[in-house]
């Protein structure tokens, strides 16, 4: 089959037409009605009028038109056409319909599209859904008389694709969401306490003493120690899975900040608000169009307390609420979600001379509830080795990581990995006032399938 005679198929392929009035359409209409045509094609390989090679042309074609990122732009020309062409204006109303009109209407569109740029087989397919979308009507396949219904304003995802994302997205998608946001949010509260406000900040001669535990030293006389600290950090986290039957990759961005204040020379308390926003593209077997996007809103108070010269121990709370947005084959789905974690942690901290040696371990739980209920529990045992440069310190630091539980809607996953390792570079910078701040990449590895980097930054003020 041609190219132009399909375009001219696709011309005469409107069943039905728009009101006197055309109606506009929508990027996602499209979409659907041309997913609607694949999934037509995809079950009936046979169709009386085509040839195989026919048939594949179509399948091609209305699967870009489905998938493809400029269908906001042909539908642009598509609404420009339905309200100024004559011919769409006068299409009539179905089944009463002036075909001399339609014929003018789907002319002008194909105009339009080469008149822009837009000259592929989709765009020109896309004029006929145009119409037909506006007019709620059924389009003819081109060169056959086989129609497809107009999806429905609320479509819904097949039975058998919807459960496959929700059972793909439960087992291999939502442990790495957790790991991404409530891990990483209650990791970075942490590291940030122990790096920059607790023992562990440089004390080695001639380093700036910080902020809130033990003795300041290098005051003026008579100045009081900085009781509070404000902080922020901002990182952002690719994730995904090369697994054939659950392939996804995308990004987790968080951004939290906290204030705290120094109740004594051992005891610290504050609380951190964050945002944080997942956008994932999925790619398993026999889906277009798919994928996952969620923003939400955390709040967490935490602590630390002085044990010793070396020691120390913190935790913190998190709760957080947002929506998740789910798509599978063009439709799209709405939740509401709220997560929560725990974290405790204890931290070692030695100089020698001046490199700095800590070691840390961390004991995490996190629940998610979306539609189902998932849970995870992780321990975290690591060390560092830093070296005091005046006022910057690089370092290197490796953690042992253990899932203690995954599970999802009260399943535990018998494919996932539960042992990684995470490594770390990056360095602390201390001026010679008030500021301090951070910058690092950490990645994840030792989970088959699997990728999970972050890059960090954080800045912290005591005052």
């Amino acid at each position: 089959m041609k190219k132009s005679l399909l375009c001219s198929l696709a011309v005469a392929g409107i069943f039905g037409a728009a009101s006197a009035n055309a109606a506009t359409v929508t990027a996602s209409q499209i979409q659907s009605f041309g997913q609607a045509v694949v999934s037509y094609i995809t079950q009936n390989p046979t169709i009386a009028g085509l040839t195989a090679s026919d048939v594949q042309i179509l399948q091609t074609a209305y699967s870009d038109l489905a998938t493809s990122s400029q269908v906001s732009a042909y539908t642009t020309v598509y609404n420009s056409v339905l309200q100024s062409s004559a011919g769409c204006l006068g299409l009539g109303t179905y089944p009463s319909i002036n075909s001399t009109n339609i014929t003018t209407c789907a002319t002008d569109m194909v105009t339009a599209l080469s008149a822009a740029g837009y000259t592929t087989t989709a765009a020109s397919l896309g004029a006929g859904v145009a119409i037909a979308a506006a007019a709620g009507m059924p389009l003819t396949i081109p060169g056959t008389n086989v129609t497809v219904a107009a999806p429905s304003s609320t479509p819904t995802v097949p039975a058998a694709i919807a459960k496959t994302v929700t059972e793909t997205i439960s087992t291999a998608v939502v442990p790495q969401i957790q790991r991404a946001t409530s891990i990483q949010q209650a990791t970075i509260i942490s590291n940030v306490i122990s790096n920059i406000f607790s023992s562990r900040a440089p004390n080695a001669p001639g380093a700036p003493m910080r902020v809130s535990l033990g003795n300041e030293k290098g005051m003026a006389a008579g100045d009081a120690p900085s009781k509070f600290n404000a902080w922020v950090n901002a990182s952002d986290t690719t994730i995904g899975s090369s697994a054939t039957a659950s392939m996804f990759d995308g990004y987790v961005t968080n951004a939290i900040g906290g204030v705290d204040y120094r109740v004594s020379d051992k005891f610290v308390a504050g609380v951190s608000a964050g945002y944080d926003r997942v956008a994932l593209d999925f790619k398993f077997p026999g889906l277009t169009n798919s994928g996952l996007v969620s923003t939400g809103w955390m709040v967490a108070p935490y602590a630390s307390y002085q044990l010793s010269d070396i020691l120390s121990v913190d935790g913190a709370y998190g709760y957080a609420e947002g929506d998740v947005d789910t798509r599978a084959s063009g439709v799209t789905t709405t939740q509401g979600y709220n997560r929560n974690f725990f974290a405790l942690n204890l931290n070692a901290n030695y100089w020698i001379s001046d490199w700095q040696l800590t070691g840390k371990a961390n004991y995490i739980a996190a629940e998610e509830k979306v539609a189902t209920t998932n849970k995870m529990e992780q321990l975290r045992l690591g060390g560092q080795v830093g070296y005091w440069l005046k006022g910057i310190m690089p370092y290197a630091s490796l953690t042992y990581v253990r899932d203690l539980k995954v599970s999802t809607g009260g399943i535990q996953p018998a494919s996932l990995d539960n042992d990684a390792w995470v490594g770390s570079v990056g360095a602390n910078l201390f001026s010679k006032g008030a500021l301090s701040g951070g910058v690092a990449y950490t990645e994840e590895f030792g989970r088959a399938d699997s990728k999970n980097y972050t890059f960090m930054a954080n800045i912290g003020y005591r005052f």
